[in-house]
């Protein structure tokens, strides 16, 4: 029951989040763990939460085109690459290139009829024959995501921000700013391999036969993220300073030298190294134990859905302030509420007719427009504050109309009418279950028990029956309580 729960739960709040998002209402922060990154940590310009989707995924962008070659403007020719933009993702034998290829020649645009996104596929034009189906690489692809800064930030104790995150290229163990990393990998041959250089501690894992069926261990080259505290007697700059919590890294692609890339903004590698930190099992004991995110956000919700209704109202001005009976009541000022005090000034239209049009718009306190007084001249003690009622005495008191409900009457229950649909649906279940605990005799166990023992029995009376009579012998029927059926329980 709490799995379907859960599921159903999850699966209306997607719905829900897509309506209020056609309402221009959609949530600003879906994660919290990207917003602990955002709104809680140092040395980062991470925008996450605004460029995820609803369904988890983000928005990627890339410079490549989304449209056929003949219907872009800006080309005449079929699109080509060189090289360094594409892979082979399925390989449908058209080309000589195979899976995970780099490709290089001719491809086209296929925009897809339902979801609209574009595929790249080789050939010049979309044809019925089969054609291979191509995979921007992960380089050329940006996500909207922001920065992280690197190894060599210098940050303050902030209360607003006690956690510090920096990104940075570890080389054969020693970690380095990106700076200081690309510049000794550039000092290499940029011919060779990544792995002839620094192999680390990475080694083929073969069979018994010998053949190579895997790889095992690190790359001398890794990308990784830092993910610390900063306590409140940090000193600036020094990096004793940091309480480390966790680490991620990954290796980075076994390509030449020079093709060796920077965890950039924006990049897709560090996307792949933020998600890698979130899962972590240390970072979620910080943002959802010790630091319990989620629950913090339950809390509120809960609070907001049953404070907010009972509390509308209850910031009202003083008795008899609201209202002016016989030309008494409290001061102007004090008059709860904001009004707009239109201006109107008389023009010519094009039938040559004069008439009157709104010039200008005053929006203030009413005892203000109402009276003529300004700000300036008015006892600031007394005008009554934004969002203010009339008391309760005034709104419950001589006036009111007896035809029609007000707020104080409401019993402020929602959603009444699903509420007893769904006890409707649910009472035939909750009923049908056995609420009576079970005898012990009675518990599946020794009921399975005793039913073996009366089949190792010989039946009564069966030697009295004749041979050919025997196999037309039935056994008794049980019911659900283990008792012999009666007529009644068939129906």
């Amino acid at each position: 029951m709490k799995e379907m729960v859960a599921t159903e739960l999850n699966y209306m709040a997607k719905v829900f989040t897509q309506n209020l998002k056609t309402l221009n209402l959609a949530p600003d922060v879906r994660d919290t763990g990207y917003y602990v990154l955002e709104e809680l940590t140092q040395n980062t310009s991470l925008t996450l939460n605004s460029a995820l989707n609803p369904d988890g995924s983000f928005n990627v962008e890339s410079d490549l085109p989304t449209i056929p070659w003949f219907e872009n403007e800006e080309v005449e020719d079929p699109y080509y690459t060189f090289g360094g933009e594409f892979v082979i993702e399925e390989d449908r034998g058209s080309t000589e290139f195979g899976y995970g290829d780099e490709y290089v020649g001719y491809y086209h645009v296929h925009v897809d009829e339902e979801t609209g996104q574009a595929i790249y596929m080789t050939g010049e034009d979309h044809v019925e024959t089969p054609h291979d189906v191509l995979s921007p690489m992960a380089n050329i692809q940006r996500v909207p995501i922001g920065d992280v800064g690197d190894v060599d930030a210098a940050p303050e104790f902030e209360e607003d921000k006690p956690f510090l995150l920096e990104k940075y290229m570890k080389i054969d163990g020693v970690i380095y700013s990106f700076n200081d990393g690309m510049a000794i990998i550039s000092s290499q041959d940029q011919s060779k391999l990544v792995s002839e250089i620094y192999p680390g501690t990475l080694s083929l894992v073969e069979d018994v036969e010998g053949n190579p069926v895997g790889l095992e261990g690190e790359l001398g080259v890794r990308y990784g993220l830092r993910f610390s505290m900063i306590p409140e007697e940090t000193s600036p700059g020094l990096a004793a300073d940091r309480f480390e919590i966790v680490n991620v890294e990954i290796d980075a692609l076994d390509t030449t030298l020079r093709e060796v890339k920077r965890v950039d903004a924006n990049s897709k590698l560090l996307v792949c190294l933020i998600n890698h930190l979130k899962e972590d099992e240390k970072f979620k004991l910080i943002t959802r134990y010790i630091f319990p995110m989620p629950k913090l956000l339950s809390i509120a919700a809960m609070y907001n859905d049953l404070g907010m209704l009972p509390s509308i109202g209850e910031l009202s001005v003083d008795d008899g302030d609201a209202y002016s009976i016989f030309g008494f009541g409290g001061p102007p000022e004090a008059k709860p509420g904001y009004q707009a005090n239109p201006t109107t000034e008389t023009v010519v239209n094009a039938d040559g007719q004069e008439v009157e049009v709104i010039a200008n718009v005053d929006v203030g306190p009413i005892s203000q427009i109402n009276n003529g007084i300004s700000e300036s001249e008015a006892d600031e003690s007394l005008i009554a504050e934004l969002g203010t009622w009339a008391s309760f005495k005034d709104r419950t008191g001589f006036g009111k109309s007896p035809f029609f409900l007000d707020w104080d009457q409401w019993d402020q229950v929602l959603l009444r009418n699903s509420t007893s649909r769904i006890k409707k649906l649910f009472k035939s279940y909750y009923y049908s279950r056995d609420f009576e605990e079970p005898d012990e005799s009675e518990s599946p166990g020794t009921e399975a028990i005793m039913r073996l023992r009366e089949s190792l029995k010989r039946a009564p009376g069966r030697q009295l029956v004749p041979w050919w009579m025997r196999r037309l012998l039935r056994t008794n029927p049980f019911n659900a309580e283990g008792g012999i059926c009666k007529n009644n329980d068939s129906e």
